[in-house]
């Protein structure tokens, strides 16, 4: 059986997919520290050719907090103003409605934590792929965060 584990990340690059298409299971590692400025609340898009951050705004941030515990601020205009800067970015793209569609669907949930709406975004974007790989929080499964890095991983 071959696994992949990795940080959740909110929309990943293109490797983070090809890793998910190689393995047999896929663990989301949220039982880790937050790392603030990485791309576990944000990505880049281009917008008229420059890349610009686009950020899942977040309360309470704090490099201490394990990215499961770590919550999305409650700000209602958040969600509105990624899918308006995303549709004027990308409105006309070749495939742009199916995609949008999927971004719509994702944050139509109403998500409290960044884990969990970053691991959403990867089971979403998998599925639309057809990339059929098994998922699973290691925070509800191994229960090993007591374990220091080779040593948790394997």
């Amino acid at each position: 059986m071959k696994i992949g584990i990795i940080q959740p990340y909110f929309f990943p690059y293109m490797g983070y997919f090809q890793l998910m298409n190689v393995v047999d299971k896929f663990v989301i590692f949220d039982d880790v520290n937050f790392m603030k400025k990485k791309w576990i609340n944000r990505n880049q898009i281009l917008i008229g050719g420059q890349p610009s951050f686009i950020t899942v705004p977040l309360k309470k941030v704090s490099q201490n907090k394990l990215i499961l515990e770590i919550e999305i601020a409650n700000d209602p205009k958040w969600k509105s103003r990624l899918l308006n800067t995303i549709r004027s970015a990308y409105g006309r793209a070749p495939v742009f409605k199916p995609v949008y569609s999927i971004i719509e669907d994702l944050l139509s949930i109403n998500h409290t934590h960044i884990s969990k709406l970053a691991a959403d975004s990867l089971k979403i974007v998998c599925k639309y792929l057809n990339i059929r790989t098994c998922f699973v929080e290691s925070s509800t499964i191994y229960k090993n965060a007591h374990l220091k890095s080779q040593e948790r991983i394997l």
